[in-house]
């Protein structure tokens, strides 16, 4: 490299050589979070006796019914358990303890990396869970005052059988982008969709599965979500310019899901 840079620019100085490559066993070392979580997350979630045992744990509230003054009623029950040891949380946090243990022994830290680790996890957690409560909070009060639905109902209603599959993936994609969550977008809206399709007489098959595909697709445009990655990368005050250019590219495959779900449909 050295001597076709050389020739290429005669008279400047040829840079230094490369670091050479580290060893296999270092390499290895700064991949084993990653093998970490890659291998916990499979083995939780699909070792039958491993989830077994850690399904037990779990966390759930009783909530009474609630009526609204415009009617919309919520039935009395239990709301979503969670699973406290085999939860994503819960795996993520294993997962940054064994990581935290092996680069440890490898001697990768320098004195005083606990103390900086755990500063820097708790100036990043901050601003993203604030961010986190405020959209889960919204889309609950949402689901819960029926909100939601009326929108849905509205955006549906305004199409007919021959144009409703190419808004039923939008209508997934603005359940999660409000959410974050593709399963909270299909919690909010497939019931909806469902009878929209029997109603209009189209396949309910394919109506869901454009929800799901465009809720797909809208999740990755969450707030929620952006906040979380650019807390990660330091970007912690660039959430809004990030998620305008999240929007202007994610809308383009929402579009051709649309033309896809219509070009089925008919």
């Amino acid at each position: 490299y050295r001597n076709h840079h050389a020739e290429d620019t005669p008279g400047e100085t040829a840079p230094a050589a490369s670091q050479p490559l580290p060893p296999p066993r270092q390499l290895f070392t700064a991949f084993s979070a990653y093998t970490v979580l890659i291998v916990l997350a499979f083995g939780i979630n699909l070792i039958t006796p491993i989830r077994e045992l850690l399904d037990p744990v779990s966390f759930n509230l009783n909530f009474p019914e609630l009526t609204t003054s415009f009617g919309f009623t919520n039935a009395a029950g239990p709301g979503r358990e969670i699973s406290l040891l085999n939860h994503p949380g819960a795996i993520l946090i294993y997962s940054s303890l064994i990581a935290y243990a092996i680069y440890s022994r490898a001697g990768l830290y320098k004195p005083g990396a606990r103390q900086r680790i755990w500063s820097r996890v708790s100036k990043g957690a901050v601003s993203s869970s604030l961010g986190i409560v405020s959209m889960v909070g919204l889309a609950v009060v949402m689901s819960h005052s029926g909100m939601t639905n009326i929108l849905a109902e509205g955006l549906s209603q305004s199409f007919g059988r021959a144009a409703y599959p190419l808004i039923a993936p939008v209508i997934g994609a603005i359940g999660a982008f409000i959410t974050g969550s593709n399963n909270n977008s299909n919690v909010l809206f497939a019931v909806l969709q469902m009878r929209t399709a029997e109603l209009l007489q189209l396949s309910v098959p394919l109506i869901l599965a454009a929800q799901t595909a465009g809720g797909s697709l809208g999740s990755i445009m969450a707030p929620a979500k952006v906040i979380v990655g650019c807390s990660t990368v330091g970007l912690g005050e660039r959430e809004g310019e990030v998620v305008g250019k999240v929007i202007l590219y994610g809308m383009a495959p929402i579009i051709l899901v649309s033309l896809l779900a219509w070009l089925l449909a008919r």
